[in-house]
Formats: structure tokens, sequence, C-alpha cells
């Protein structure tokens, strides 16, 4: 049987990291950090190309049928005949692909023997999963006792609602954040993007620079390799951790955050104004930028009238108003123009396609072309760090270095076609 002729051996000695050849940006900080990726979806996904970004090699682990997210889809970027899910291209280039049924004891046994020699195993299956699989971290750190094993789950490995199942869309709900998003005659509305989801993969991602940092403080080498740490990162927890401006005024008198549309619920003015042509936001923030703007809109004796921010929140309705009936006297280029000058805050509301095409970002390298063995060359968004020297490798197709993985591991290409023949390894 297949089952026998896999060794599994403790970590140990110098492991050579492998990276494709267009991975050549050798000064990247991660460069030489081993990462198993048990995750899928977004979350977790986002870690690991936050690390993969920045050099790491980061083995993306998928069940035979893929990720869910590359189903995910309108839309999907087509070239010719073929089409991929947008979702799965923009979170998982410079990644590698190994497509395995951890249903099976060879398959659960390979992950093993990749776990011996990583730096970082990142999951973000639901509590349980990685215990019946027998991957949990109780049973990998005998094999390698420095190890950083994250997990990433909507509620965390702890409390009541631990074993609930949770999407980004459930955390908002259920965070408050839903309720306090939209206009005051509106439903909740959750945030465009998967906050909560990109919350708890930066997260993750921060949590996991903290402990390799911390192992590499360590002046005994022996205790720096047996240094590993265990991660629980919830998507709940992340959520509470950015309302940190809003916490302390709920935990003290049990305030309620007030759902206010395009409105800042602390600052006044702060929020989008509709113009004679477009609408744009403007934020002064503080005293001095309150009277630039008065001054910008011909209504310097207002600059005045208002002590402080406080004042202003205070008679939101009134000074809301007036701003509004001055702004819609022209057209959102003209005050654009006036505010600038004057060095308040202030931008159109646009459309993503539209900012995609401004030459400022572009200027700013954020905007990157890989090329797809199936699409060709597409771009996607850069790395926000690393930008020109980012590895550009493409998202992998299911199970492309499958066969190069397991070369690397030692199992010889016999033992490896048995695995492809038996189901096992696509």
């Amino acid at each position: 049987m297949i089952y026998t002729r896999i060794i599994l051996k403790p970590r140990g000695g110098e492991v050579k990291c492998h990276y494709p050849e267009n991975m050549s940006a050798a000064s990247l900080p991660l460069r030489g950090l081993r990462v198993l990726d048990f995750t899928r979806a977004l979350a977790g996904p986002y870690c690991t190309l936050l690390l993969a970004d920045q050099g790491a090699e980061v083995i993306k682990i998928e069940p035979p049928k893929g990720d869910e997210s590359r189903a995910w889809a309108p839309p999907h970027v087509r070239s010719g005949g073929a089409a991929v899910s947008s979702y799965f291209l923009g979170v998982n280039r410079n990644k590698r692909s190994l497509a395995l049924d951890l249903g099976r004891p060879e398959g659960r046994d390979i992950a093993r023997q990749l776990a011996a020699r990583a730096d970082v195993l990142v999951e973000n299956f639901s509590p349980g999963v990685m215990e019946r699989l027998e991957l949990d971290e109780a049973r990998l750190r005998p094999l390698n006792p420095g190890l950083i094993y994250c997990s990433i789950t909507a509620f965390g490995q702890t409390g009541d609602w631990s074993r609930w199942k949770g999407y980004d869309l459930i955390v908002q709900a259920v965070s408050g954040l839903m309720e306090m998003t939209g206009f005051p005659d509106g439903p909740p509305t959750k945030v465009g993007i998967a906050i909560a989801d990109l919350a708890g993969g930066l997260h993750a991602a921060v949590g996991i620079l903290a402990a390799l940092q911390g192992r590499r403080g360590l002046k005994d080498p022996q205790a720096a390799a047996d240094r590993g740490s265990r991660l629980d990162v919830a998507l709940l927890d992340s959520i509470f951790g950015m309302m940190g401006t809003l916490a302390p005024a709920v935990l003290a008198s049990g305030f309620e955050p007030p759902r206010l549309g395009n409105v800042h619920a602390q600052i006044t003015p702060y929020q989008e104004f509709a113009t004679a042509e477009g609408r744009i936001v403007i934020a002064a923030s503080n005293q001095e930028l309150w009277r630039r703007l008065c001054q910008a809109l011909e209504c310097a004796e207002w600059g005045e009238s208002y002590a402080g921010n406080e004042a202003r929140c205070r008679d939101r309705d009134r000074v809301t108003a007036r701003l509004g009936e001055i702004l819609r006297q022209r057209p959102a280029a003209e005050w654009l123009e006036k505010l600038r000058a004057a060095g308040v805050p202030a931008a159109a509301v646009t459309p993503l396609p539209e900012v995609l095409r401004q030459p400022h970002v572009r200027q700013r390298e954020m905007i990157q072309t890989l090329d797809h063995p199936e699409l060709g060359a597409f771009q996607t968004v850069a790395s926000p760090l690393a930008r020109g020297e980012t590895p550009n490798q493409p998202p992998p197709r299911l199970g492309e270095h499958g066969r190069e993985i397991l070369t690397e591991l030692g199992l010889s290409p016999e033992v490896i076609d048995e695995l492809q023949a038996a189901g096992i390894l696509l």
C-alpha cells in the first residue's frame, strides 16, 4: 500500500525552500519562510497572500475539488475560451497548489510531512475539523516544535459562539457593524467589501509576523527552533479590534452608534454632499480646517460661529443644511479645485472602474500584470507594500505544483503516480 511507503520524520536541520523561477525578489523580507496554507475563501487566503507578497513560499493545500472560491463567479476574468473566477485570482497569486484528499490516511500523511518542514501553518476550517483530520497543533507539535500554528475562524476556538458557522456577512451582522452602517431611514447595510474577512486575514498576518519576531529574538538557536506559537484569530474579534474609537463610549455609557449614512458620528462636517453636478466628500476634522472650509465656501463668518467640533455636532442639521445649500450652487470639479487650494481634504465620489484608470494609481504601481497559463496576461491589484519588488507568480491552477512539491519531499515518481491513480493526489 502507498500508506506504508511514506515515512514521517521530525523536522531537523536546514530546510530548503523552493520558488518558481519568476519569484526572483531575493531582497524581500520573508524569503526563506515556508508557509503551509490550508485555507480557502477569503480570510485565510488574504493572510497568506500578504506573506507571499513579501517573499514567503506558500504551499496551498486544496481538496480535489479545489478552493471553493474558484467557483465564486461572476464576475470572471475571460480570455478566449478560458474563464477564471476573479475572486480566486485576487487573493492567490505567488502561491503553489497541491490538491490533496485529506480524507484519506495517505493524504494526511503527506500533509504531516509538509507540516514537519514548515515554519507557519495557517488554516481556517471550523473548530474541530483539523482535529478530525489529525492535523491539529497537538499532533503536529512533536514533529515540529517551532511551528507557528494559526487558526482563523468566524468566532474563535473558545466561547459560546465558537461552533457557529460563519462567513463575513454573518460576522458583519452579529458584530454590530451592519446595524451602524446605512442611512437612518434605510435598513442595516453591510460594508461594500468583505471587511470582516479582510480584518481577520490582516490580524492573522500581523500575529504571525509577531510570533516570528519573538522566535528570532531568542539568543539560543535551539530555543528559537523550539519556540512554536498557537494563534487563535477570530473575525469577530478583529472587527471589535477596529472599533476602538467607539467602544469606550459604548462600554462606559451604553452609547448606541447611530446609523448616519455617509455622515461621521463624531465629527462635523465629515460626510458626502451633493453639488450642482456630482457628489463630493469633505472632511473638516478640526477647527482650522473648519475655518478654511468656510472661507472657501464664502461664508467666512461661520468659521467663528462654532467654537469647536462638539458645537457643530450638536447643531449638525443646521450646519450641514447650510453647507449643502452652498455646495449645490456649483459643480463638483469647481468646488474641489477651491477646496484643495484652501487645504481642505475633499474628493469626488468615484466609481471603482474610473479610479483604476487614474494616472495616480499607475504612478503608485498598484496595478500588476501577471501571465496566467490559461488567460494570458491579466491585470490585478498589486501589494501595497512591496510593489515593484513583489514576486509575480500568477494564482495557481488546481494541483498545478503537486508533483514538484512531493518530489521535494523525497517521494519517488512511482509513488507519486500511485497517489494520483488512487485519487489521493490530483
